[in-house]
């Protein structure tokens, strides 16, 4: 069998846990007979020696499940085996339905702790320290290892799903129903980081919306940050919106669809282009940014950070005039929009709110 780690351990831990994969066959001598009362129950693995090397085994990550219908199941870090087994002397002689057997030799067994040889047909071998925590053939205790979950990633906006709307909200709502509600100008790409909020141990992903691809992730509380930018980001600004993530999501079994909540990490300007040739994005060290334009003849364009005071568009007038804006003077926000209208030359600034 294979591990397939989701989550590292010290230095230590990761050099034994490498090897332990329930390989090899054991011929041992039978010490001792046991009978199904003697096994039959839930198994903790607390340590392991591999090649005369002992480590501690966190709680839940190795277990050995011997149930009365002499079915069992074993669960090693984030993967499940089951089978069948039976008892031959000090021997519990599994088999799997890859199928590898498997062998349990009980060298000791006081009350309900135990040492046990394992190894399977394979050919390595190991030496665990477990305790039973259960007796009953059908109880699987409450902090066994929970079941490792395969899903498929989406994301959905906080709150309504769409920028602060000021001036220009009917040019935006075009805008944001046509291009970011349906994820026309939304990246394709994520880098997330999932940390267990329990153990604080965490897994990183990098990968795309639109795929049958998804991740794995064991059962649990996680806290999910991270980012989804356009590959075609210059310097700090894009054709597509910038996304955000900070977000606590519960994994269970079953679940196959886990959808994130995002929020804005951009502004976005929209320019009225009736009486504008064009307009450009311009940072001291990097080639300037045309805007593009929508079928509605609408410029827009999604920008990260105000950056320095030399940062500003560049507005070529139809008439022949050219104009600069200069972001620094601008407080601009992410998640909200900002509306251009070429009448008045400026940006438009909405009346201000009665105080409380």
């Amino acid at each position: 069998m294979k591990t397939n780690r989701l989550f590292y351990w010290p230095l230590m831990l990761v050099v034994l846990v490498s090897g332990l994969v329930f390989t090899g066959c054991s011929e041992d001598e039978d010490e001792i007979s046991l009978t199904k009362s003697d096994v039959v129950g839930f198994w903790e693995v607390y340590e392991a020696t591999e090649n005369g090397e002992t480590i501690e085994i966190p709680s839940g990550y190795i277990t050995i499940n011997l149930k009365g219908d002499n079915s069992y199941r074993v669960k090693f870090f984030s993967n499940t085996y089951i089978g069948e087994y039976v008892i031959k002397g000090n021997k519990v002689v599994g088999t799997t339905l890859d199928p590898i057997t498997e062998y349990f030799v009980f060298k000791s067994l006081i009350g309900n702790v135990a040492t046990i040889d394992y190894s399977n047909s394979t050919g390595d071998k190991y030496i665990f320290k477990a305790k039973r925590k259960s007796s009953a053939s059908s109880e699987i205790p409450s902090d066994e290892p929970k079941e490792e979950v395969e899903l498929k990633l989406d994301y959905t906006f906080t709150e309504s799903g769409s920028m602060t709307r000021a001036t220009g909200s009917e040019v935006y709502t075009t805008f944001y129903e046509k291009y970011i509600k349906t994820k026309v100008l939304t990246p394709k790409t994520y880098s997330l980081r999932f940390t267990n909020t329990k153990t604080k141990a965490y897994a990183e992903f990098n990968g795309y919306w639109d795929t049958e691809d998804g991740i794995r992730l064991v059962e649990g509380e996680y806290v999910v940050t991270g980012t989804s930018r356009p590959k075609n980001a210059s310097v700090n600004v894009a054709d597509s919106v910038h996304i955000e993530f900070q977000d606590t999501v519960n994994i269970i079994k079953d679940m196959r669809m886990l959808t994130i909540k995002a929020r804005y990490g951009s502004f976005l300007l929209l320019f009225d282009s009736e009486n504008i040739d064009k307009v450009s994005y311009n940072a001291t060290g990097y080639k300037s940014h045309q805007l593009p334009k929508t079928d509605e003849n609408i410029f827009y364009l999604f920008v990260e950070s105000n950056y320095d005071s030399s940062t500003n568009f560049g507005i070529a007038h139809k008439s022949g005039l050219f104009s600069y804006i200069y972001t620094s003077k601008i407080p601009f926000e992410k998640g909200k929009y900002y509306y251009f209208n070429d009448m008045t030359n400026s940006f438009d600034i909405p009346a201000m709110e009665s105080g409380n």
